[in-house]
């Protein structure tokens, strides 16, 4: 997949907020923020003047990142969600896969007040025959299962229990999962080798579909 362009929108950043908004792993620049920022103002000022409920800044810079990529005409996208789910606004993307992570008890004032309820609102993110990621949840799967069964939607299971191989150094983790040997993970955490095979998943659905992704691309730094 050489050549491509790829977009990467994540929050929070950890030290520079321009870290939200990447293309091929280069930050949007201050004057990029400030130019896209001159095109959004008046349409968040016209709308904030008539409505009782202001526009929020990750609307704001979500919306931001959504005329970046388009003006760099990015070939692909990672986009995070924030609170993710149905009403989260990088749900207005049509994406092609869904990755959900661990679902927890975390904004309940929002998404709901137990585990089942706000799953069901996580599950919003599943699109019309589209493919979703996940990793085995036993109170949730079975909810997540019947969202994709109503949309067609593939789903995929990651199973940590294939994670095989498993060591660290100072620099990384490393792992093997199925087909994918000798994985670096560049992130401290053993939370992170379960994100590791969710992106994994992603690449063999993304194979299936045609798409030539080499085993070097994958392994990462060695």
């Amino acid at each position: 997949m050489r050549g491509l362009l790829f977009g990467k929108y994540i929050s929070p950043h950890l030290i520079n907020y321009n870290e939200r908004i990447s293309v091929n792993n280069v930050n949007i620049t201050d004057k990029e923020i400030e130019a896209c920022l001159e095109k959004i103002a008046p349409i968040v000022d016209k709308y904030n003047a008539s409505h009782e409920i202001k526009v929020k800044e990750f609307e704001v810079i979500t919306t931001l990142a959504f005329i970046y990529f388009a003006e760099k005409k990015c070939d692909f996208v990672v986009l995070e969600t924030g609170l993710g789910g149905r009403d989260d606004c990088t749900n207005i993307a049509d994406g092609e896969i869904s990755i959900i992570t661990d679902i927890g008890l975390d904004h309940m004032d929002i998404l709901g007040k137990t585990i089942e309820e706000i799953t069901e609102v996580k599950a919003g993110i599943i699109k019309e025959n589209k493919d979703t990621v996940m990793y085995e949840q036993k109170l949730v799967t079975h909810i997540i299962k019947k969202r994709c069964k109503e949309k067609n939607n593939t789903l995929h299971l990651a199973d940590i229990n294939e994670i095989e191989n498993y060591s660290f150094d100072e620099e990384f983790q490393k792992i093997d999962y199925k087909n994918h040997k000798n994985i670096l993970i560049n992130l401290k955490g053993k939370c992170q080798t379960k994100n590791c095979i969710l992106t994994l998943e992603c690449i063999n659905i993304l194979r299936e579909k045609g798409y030539e992704i080499s085993d070097e691309a994958v392994k990462g730094r060695s």
